[in-house]
């Protein structure tokens, strides 16, 4: 009966302890656009408060940011901020205009594609930073 007990007690511990691995909530596809956050506050100059990070195929954001239409199917990551920016608060945005966020478009080779400063978010954003 003893044995019972101990073997089904090791057996429960065995079973528990993958629940007790760490876990990255942004999932592994997220790894690129983590990088890309760096890069995107660079852009804002550190000004903000990060809203979120997205990863994104180029084709489908053509669609709305013309801009990003050269590079084809390539994943981009789209980075957010909010804050009360005014003109010149963010470098390569392509009108320099104020407004409440900054989305910033970063490519695979983790450099800037496109900026802007808008009054809404044009996408939804998965994973606050």
């Amino acid at each position: 009966m003893r044995r019972t007990v101990v073997g089904a007690l090791l057996a429960a511990a065995v079973l528990a302890l993958p629940s007790c691995t760490p876990r990255n909530s942004l999932g592994t596809g997220s790894t690129a656009c983590i990088q890309a956050i760096p890069v995107a506050a660079d852009e804002v100059h550190h000004k903000g408060r990060p809203e979120g990070v997205r990863t994104v195929s180029a084709a489908s954001l053509a669609k709305r940011i013309p801009e990003v239409a050269p590079l084809g199917k390539q994943t981009v990551c789209v980075v957010a901020f909010s804050d009360d920016f005014k003109p010149g608060d963010v470098t390569h945005a392509k009108v320099q205009r104020a407004g409440r966020y900054a989305v910033v478009v970063v490519d695979s080779h983790q450099r800037v594609v496109v900026s802007f400063v808008l009054d809404r978010l044009p996408l939804r954003f998965r994973h606050q930073v």
